[in-house]
């Protein structure tokens, strides 16, 4: 007896659909795809371009130890620690500079003091995300909401960060633009 629906027609976005019972069933339920959520699995929350997700699925092996995980899985621990140091120490002299009130006396100095917090910022949700897909695919009993909720907050805080520094570099280039002109 099976309870996958003949016609999955219900379930979008690659979500499987299960019913209650094979033959006139009373319940359907969708079960969704990574970052997929909805009765339907109709709303996407995941970022654009290639995720950690798509990147790690594979090879990080379910209910092992970290310390016992593929190369590939303790290799990018390492390099995202390392980036991760690596953008503190870049954001934080920026920071101490610019904290001081005489920097910050033109737009430019409040733009790269906004922009250094910022950088240290996404750097670190970077790393948060980075270890929250490791620890909910080696723990899969982790809580759906938990899932959802780390994909919907995490992605949209380090996007929001993203697109912050973007925008405070364009306008230190465009203030400097305006000074030479």
């Amino acid at each position: 007896m099976t309870f996958i629906c003949k016609d999955d027609v219900y379930c979008k976005n690659g979500g499987i659909c299960l019913q209650d019972k094979p033959e006139y069933p009373e319940s359907i339920l969708c079960v969704c795809t990574d970052c997929f959520f909805g009765n339907r699995c109709q709303f996407y929350a995941k970022g654009i371009g290639l995720t950690l997700d798509d990147m790690l699925r594979y090879a990080i092996q379910p209910n092992i130890a970290f310390i016992n995980q593929s190369i590939i899985v303790q290799f990018s621990a390492g390099m995202i620690m390392v980036l991760f140091v690596a953008g503190l120490l870049n954001s934080l002299p920026a920071y101490l500079v610019f904290r001081h009130p005489n920097y910050r006396q033109n737009g430019t100095g409040m733009y790269l003091h906004v922009s250094s917090i910022v950088s240290g910022l996404a750097i670190s949700i970077l790393a948060i995300k980075f270890w929250f897909v490791v620890i909910t695919h080696i723990y899969q009993s982790v809580d759906r909401r938990i899932l959802l909720g780390g994909c919907i907050s995490i992605e949209i805080a380090l996007k929001f960060c993203l697109h912050i520094t973007n925008w405070l570099n364009a306008c230190v280039a465009i203030e400097r633009v305006i000074t030479v002109i």
